[in-house]
């Protein structure tokens, strides 16, 4: 479970560089993958994945919680509890991180998209994106 975790992070990352920075083809790929997933059955598969992961995340806390609870009680934690508590909080931190990042990736999506069209040519201007029109962007 950890290492999908670590893979799901990473790749949010790999698809936010790739949003980030001028890549050509690649950049425009990942945004057709973005979009990709908003439109179709992909809300519906994200709004069940975020369940999913919600429901793991209040697993993990409350495993967290009944272990130190347990430690509290007998005065002392077994190495085999401090193991358990130290995979759980791993998960538990790695599922919260996961909740950050698609809506980071909607926003710069969502921006790219306005300078994009800020930036297209227009007959009555002049082909070049002018800088206050992408300052008052953001």
């Amino acid at each position: 479970m950890i290492q999908l975790l670590f893979l799901v992070v990473f790749a949010e990352g790999a698809a936010a560089l790739l949003l980030m920075v001028k890549a050509g083809p690649l950049r425009e790929l990942a945004m057709r993958g973005v979009d990709q997933v908003k439109t179709g059955k992909g809300p519906a598969t994200v709004k069940t994945i975020a369940c999913t992961l919600s429901v793991l995340l209040m697993s993990s806390v409350a495993s967290i919680l009944k272990i130190q609870n347990r430690g509290l009680k007998l005065g002392t934690v077994s190495p085999m509890d401090q193991v358990l508590w130290r995979t759980h909080l791993l998960e538990a931190s790695l599922i919260g991180e996961h909740a950050l990042p698609p809506s980071l990736l909607d926003l710069a999506l969502k921006m790219l998209r306005e300078l994009a069209e800020l930036c297209k040519p227009n007959p009555d201007k002049p082909l070049r994106c002018t800088e206050t029109r992408v300052h008052n962007l953001g």
